[in-house]
């Protein structure tokens, strides 16, 4: 892999992803139920994880960001690849913390379900399904091609 931030021999941006994979999917499921049941237990939830997943996405990107300025080598498919990553990564991010723009300090209060959360999270999610295949296809696939250059 073309990792430039590393712990004892390991990337680290992978080791970090996990967690607001996790989040965002926690997020959006239990917005989802939030809608279904008006249950404030899984409005509380989606709360938490949404929190929780916009600060992992955070502190992911940044090992995530050196390693695609500093390892990838430029002009090469796997350049491209992570550029596309990172921005469906930061796209969902972004889409994560409007939706926590729009729920925040409402944590305590009696809330009426909106599907706006919903879709927001949903797309989010989605992005983020399509940014870890391409991620997977980085760290997995693209090792054999370094070197090869892009001429397009």
């Amino acid at each position: 892999m073309y990792s430039k931030v590393k712990v004892l021999g390991h990337p680290v941006h992978p080791m970090l992803v996990s967690f607001p994979i996790v989040f965002y999917t926690a997020a959006f499921a239990c917005f989802c139920v939030f809608q279904n049941t008006d249950n404030l237990f899984w409005f509380r939830v989606a709360y938490i994880a949404n929190v929780a997943g916009v600060c992992a996405a955070v502190l992911a990107a940044i090992p995530g960001s050196i390693d695609l300025y500093a390892g990838v080598p430029s002009h090469t498919q796997a350049k491209k690849r992570g550029y596309l990553h990172a921005v469906l990564n930061v796209t969902s991010l972004l889409l994560f913390a409007t939706n926590l723009y729009l729920i925040w300090g409402s944590y305590n209060a009696e809330v009426v379900p909106q599907i706006l959360n919903v879709l927001i999270t949903g797309l989010g999610f989605s992005l983020t399904v399509v940014a870890s295949y391409h991620g997977y296809a980085l760290v997995e696939q693209e090792q054999t091609k370094v070197g090869k250059v892009v001429t397009t």
